[in-house]
């Protein structure tokens, strides 16, 4: 009934009378580009096949596991039952984040509830099948609204921007992943539609179009809401369509009544199921079957099992922590031109709404609210500002990312969109490629970085796990080393590095709690013939040593383990022998 009131109200609402409207042929071709392009990902989502993915990835198993708890038990409550389902309908491990406010007594899942509910239907229909289809048809809702909306409010061809929006960036390839970002984006989207809808100019207007503008106000507050509960983060967007478009007293009472009803809502069920108002607070921990699971076959003590591996609570750390200079500039830096996470190779759309290209007020709103709520990550999370292990680019920019499409100059010629969709050619050729495929190739790297990613942008240096997948971080000699090419191994609590064999390239991220000059190089066991590099300089010591000089450092600022600058370089050298294990000790040299 909600959806026909807000259809209803939507349909009333005047159109603006100062023209520029795109041509009525160029208008169907739009409409049916964005309808072959939403129907090409419904198909590809009805015929996905998850068992070509190996595992879970980030929080995917937490959010399934949640859905199917409301979708067959109608609570968000973590019991034994939910594992012996979830395990009997997936053969794969995952992480799964559970939360308490009371020590234990209720469990409940650490996520926020409304992707969770969303996905349920669709879940108890289709299975894990049904996770992929549920992203595609609540973005093809939002991209179908968002297109109608930028049509009509901006003088622009709408469908066709929607689809530089979503289909020339990493977007639409978060709908093979049970992630909620994706929805929080198509909520997004749907909202600003809603709240920036034109208002007519006359000083009276008829009933219908004020009990429109009512129920575009509530709908706008009802989804608009929904990213702000999940993440406080995003808090910005519900001040988002008054500051693009003035203050509509009409929709005003709406919006704010849709808001409280989601943020009342969220509430309620979170502190009924885990005794926390908050996804995020409480104690918050992951688990898996590694580690055993409360209530579930193998019984860990809630409060125990938070002490042992600590609490991952949001609200635990300073959430000023990211604010240090160096480290925020750093960040900034790697926001916008980063390698795996950029918005220049990821997002590259969004560039030609930056306020530089247009006089009006909107592009500059829009850029500084983005700004300032992936700000409050960058205090917030500041090693962590894209999403964590596995995530597509930077999955927490999605949520905010419609507030640029909102921006678009006036009547924008579509000659900038179609150079957007030729740049980002170099950049997400190996997505558009496969978009189905597991995002990361195990041991290497992360499947959607092309090789003029890798070649030409920067190595996010602040950001943890975004090394190779299962490949973690390495100590030794006091070097902290992060593998690039997924062959390093530790080995004897770190007293030993092994290669996979002895004739390979090695890329290593070294760090050192000072300057360095080089680092010495030590054969113990394996044989080597040479050890060769085209961009550092070797000189010999001895017949199993060598001294590989460093260049300048890649970057230096405090990492998560200490809060005093780390200076970091990338080490490059090739171990040429017979094929067979190596190992081998690296030492700084300052």
């Amino acid at each position: 009934m909600l959806a026909a009131w807000v259809a209803a109200g939507i349909s009333s609402l005047p159109r603006r009378q100062d023209g520029g409207y795109v041509s009525p042929r160029r208008a169907r071709a739009s409409w049916a580009l964005l309808a072959g392009l939403c129907l090409v990902l419904g198909y590809l989502s009805l015929t996905f096949d998850r068992d070509r993915w190996p595992g879970f990835v980030g929080d995917e198993a937490s959010y399934l596991m949640a859905a199917e708890s409301v979708a067959f038990d109608l609570d968000y409550r973590f019991e034994a039952a939910d594992l012996e389902r979830f395990e009997s309908r997936h053969q794969q491990d995952g992480i799964v984040v559970l939360q308490s406010g009371d020590g234990g007594q209720k469990l409940a899942y650490g996520k926020p509830p409304f992707y969770p509910i969303a996905l349920a239907p669709f879940v108890r229909v289709l299975g894990m099948r049904g996770a992929a289809v549920a992203n595609t048809f609540y973005l093809s809702a939002a991209l179908i609204l968002a297109a109608w909306a930028l049509s009509r409010n901006r003088h622009v061809d709408g469908p066709l921007w929607v689809c530089v929006f979503v289909f020339g960036s990493v977007a639409f390839g978060h709908v093979f992943w049970v992630q909620s970002d994706l929805f929080l984006l198509s909520c997004t989207a749907a909202g600003l539609a809603l709240g920036t809808a034109s208002v007519p100019r006359r000083a009276t207007v008829s009933r219908a179009a004020v009990v429109g503008q009512a129920m575009a106000g509530l709908g706008a507050g009802l989804l608009l809401a929904v990213p702000v509960v999940s993440r406080p983060n995003y808090l910005l967007l519900l001040v988002a369509p008054a500051l693009l478009v003035g203050v509509d007293r009409r929709r005003l009472w709406g919006f704010a009544l849709g808001t409280l009803m989601v943020a009342a809502l969220a509430v309620g069920l979170h502190q009924a199921s885990s005794g926390s108002p908050s996804p995020y607070g409480g104690e918050r921990r992951g688990f898996s079957r590694e580690t055993g699971f409360p209530a579930g076959p193998a019984a860990v003590d809630w409060s125990a099992a938070v002490a042992e591996r600590g609490d991952t609570s949001w609200f635990g750390d300073s959430p000023l922590a990211g604010f240090q200079p160096r480290l925020l500039a750093w960040n900034a830096y790697y926001f916008l031109a980063g390698q795996k996470i950029g918005l220049l190779a990821y997002f590259l759309p969004a560039i030609v709404t930056f306020p530089l290209w247009s006089r009006r007020r909107s592009p500059w709103i829009a850029w500084m609210l983005v700004g300032l709520m992936m700000l409050s990550f960058f205090g917030m999370r500041p090693f962590n500002i894209y999403g964590g292990a596995g995530a597509l680019a930077n999955r927490y920019f999605l949520p905010v990312y419609p507030l640029l499409w909102f921006a678009l100059p006036l009547r924008l010629h579509p000659r900038w969109g179609i150079a957007s969709i030729l740049a980002s050619t170099a950049f997400l050729f190996p997505l558009w490629r496969d978009p189905r495929a597991f995002p990361v190739t195990v041991g290497e790297s992360y499947r959607y970085v092309s090789p003029v990613a890798a070649r030409l942008l920067p190595i996010e240096t602040t950001q943890r796990h975004l090394g190779p997948p299962q490949v973690g971080d390495v100590y030794h000699a006091g070097l902290w080393m992060r593998p690039l090419s997924g062959a390093l191994r530790a080995s004897g609590e770190g007293q030993r590095l092994l290669f996979a064999n002895g004739s390979l390239d090695v890329d290593v991220l070294v760090g050192y709690r000072g300057a360095l000059d080089g680092i010495l190089l030590s054969i113990v066991s394996g044989e080597v013939g040479d050890v060769g590099s085209e961009s550092v300089e070797i000189e010999p010591e001895g017949a199993k040593s060598w001294r590989i000089e460093l260049g300048d450092e890649l970057a230096r600022h405090p990492m998560w383990w200490t809060a005093d600058d780390v200076w970091l370089y990338r080490l490059r050298f090739r171990l040429a022998g017979d094929s067979g294990p190596v190992a081998l000790t690296m030492r700084p040299v300052e």
